[in-house]
C-alpha cells in the first residue's frame, strides 16, 4: 500500500502544481492587461481579461483543484487515519457543493448553471472559498501524513516464538 500512497502523493503534488499554474496564468494575464490598458485596478483587469488565456487559466485552476480534492481525499482515506477522515468530510462536502452550484444542481443567484469555467470566472470568491481552499486543505491533510508509515495492523502472532518447531525439509 505504501507504493500506492506515494504515487497518490506525487499526483496530489502534480494537481496542486496545475492549480498553481492556472492561478499564476490568471495573475500574469491580469497584470499584462493592467499595464497595457487604462484599467484602474487589477480586479477590473482580471474581469476584462483576454481570451483564451483567462479561460485557460481558470480551467487549469479548476482542474488542478478538483484533482487535488479527489486524489488527496483518496490518499487520506487509504491512510485509514480516523482523525484525518473526520477533518476531510466537511472540506470535501464544500468542494462538491461548489461543483453542484457550478453545474446548476444547486441554485446560485445570477447564475444559470452548467458552466463551471463561467461560474469560476464570474464569481471568483465562491470559487476560491468553495474549491481552491478545500483543495489546499485536502492536500495538507493528505501530504502531512508520513508516506512511509503504514497504518497500524493490530494482529498478534498466531504462535509464540518459543513454541515454533523447526521445519522438516
Amino acid at each position: 500500500m505504501t507504493t500506492w500512497l506515494s504515487r497518490l502523493h506525487r499526483l496530489v503534488w502534480l494537481a496542486l502544481a496545475v492549480a498553481f499554474a492556472g492561478l499564476a496564468l490568471l495573475l500574469v494575464t491580469a497584470w499584462i492587461m493592467f499595464l497595457t490598458t487604462s484599467i484602474g485596478d487589477l480586479v477590473a483587469a482580471y474581469q476584462a481579461g483576454e481570451e483564451p488565456w483567462t479561460s485557460i487559466g481558470v480551467a487549469l485552476a479548476l482542474a488542478g483543484a478538483t484533482a487535488s480534492v479527489i486524489l488527496g481525499a483518496t490518499a487520506t482515506i487509504l491512510r485509514m487515519d480516523l482523525v484525518r477522515i473526520v477533518l476531510l468530510v466537511p472540506v470535501v462536502v464544500l468542494g462538491f457543493a461548489w461543483w453542484a452550484a457550478a453545474l446548476g444542481i444547486v441554485g446560485f443567484p445570477d447564475f444559470a448553471g452548467l458552466d463551471p469555467i463561467g461560474f469560476a470566472f464570474g464569481f471568483p470568491l465562491p470559487a476560491v472559498i468553495g474549491l481552491l481552499l478545500p483543495a489546499a486543505a485536502v492536500a495538507v491533510l493528505a501530504l502531512s501524513a508520513d508516506p512511509e508509515r503504514l497504518p497500524p495492523v493490530r494482529l498478534r502472532p498466531v504462535h509464540d516464538e518459543n513454541d515454533r518447531r523447526p521445519r522438516a525439509d
